[in-house]
């Protein structure tokens, strides 16, 4: 049987895997990940590989070969049973200069919603935040088509150099439900419904502000290294619509974003792949993290990485 190399990242730690092989079936591989890191069988989303990939566990008697998880691969731990989070530190204050005092008593803060980890998380985040509150996953899905459009305008600023690949190659490719929303997308997002995107890093606490300033709205997207989720204002009182969008001056709504993004930063709760170590497969260059890895494809146009 054919040994595997592999090591397993989970926001309590990380650790070599032993007695895995190619034969090993996820079924065991969840096992043995349970045990390491104490994230039972049924709350365990599983990814693999540089960029981090999805695993389909709708299968769990299949060997990981067949599951396409080959020697040397970081298999990345999230968990099903993240919360909506809202901390008691959350300043309830006004948040336009409008309200009144009897408004503000009402509200009760910033809340994470946690959208699906299947690849659509950016545009569930999306959908979510352009519409209220309201997640129609297959709607959401279909934002995808909705870029490639865009991006084949005669008129578009995203062009080869940007992309990473011609145009209508990059059409194709952000259509394909393996396809992963990044800092890219949320740009274009951004242009299309004409709204300042701020990109929250639970690991660093720092806020991306995509077209900050050019914009009289704002919404508020949280990143933990690998996934999206949106953040919004939910209001004490019943009835009441989720707020999703707020004015570009407004501070409220950003304090309590970052102060959602300080609380689990300090629980570990982010994938740090600026330390992931990566080969390109075309041109066999090693790189250090998904900064040189961005880069890299940038110059070179190279899709496809292994970590190491």
């Amino acid at each position: 049987m054919t040994a595997l190399r592999l090591n397993c990242r989970w926001s309590g730690g990380r650790q070599n895997l032993e007695g895995i092989t190619a034969e090993t079936t996820l079924e065991d591989l969840i096992a043995q990940i349970w045990s390491l890191s104490g994230v039972e069988p049924s709350d365990q989303i599983l990814r693999s590989g540089y960029p981090p990939t999805l695993i389909d566990m709708q299968d769990l008697s299949v060997s990981l070969s067949t599951a396409g998880i080959t020697n040397g691969s970081l298999i990345a731990v999230e968990t099903k049973s993240k919360k909506e989070f809202q901390t008691d530190e959350t300043p309830i204050v006004d948040l336009t200069k409008a309200e009144t005092a009897s408004q503000s008593k009402k509200s009760s803060g910033m809340r994470r919603f946690d959208v699906p980890g299947d690849n659509h998380c950016l545009f569930y985040s999306i959908y979510f935040l352009m519409n209220e509150g309201v997640l129609e996953k297959s709607k959401a899905r279909q934002l995808r088509a909705t870029v490639g459009q865009y991006v084949m305008q005669p008129s578009s600023s995203f062009t080869e150099l940007v992309l990473g690949k011609p145009q209508d190659d990059y059409a194709a490719w952000i259509q394909s439900n393996n396809s992963w929303g990044g800092a890219v997308e949320v740009k274009i997002f951004s242009n299309l419904y004409r709204v300042e995107i701020h990109a929250v890093d639970i690991m660093t606490g720092r806020i991306d502000k995509y077209n900050g300033g050019k914009y009289q709205q704002k919404i508020f997207l949280l990143y933990d290294g690998i996934h999206y989720d949106p953040l919004y204002w939910e209001f004490e009182e019943q009835g009441l619509p989720k707020q999703t969008a707020f004015q570009s001056d407004d501070m409220t709504s950003e304090l309590g974003a970052v102060e959602i993004a300080r609380v689990l930063q300090a629980a570990r709760q982010y994938t740090d792949v600026s330390k992931f170590s990566i080969k390109c497969e075309v041109c066999a260059k090693y790189l250090e993290g998904d900064r040189e890895a961005a880069l890299h494809v940038q110059e070179t146009g190279h899709m496809q990485f292994v970590e190491i």
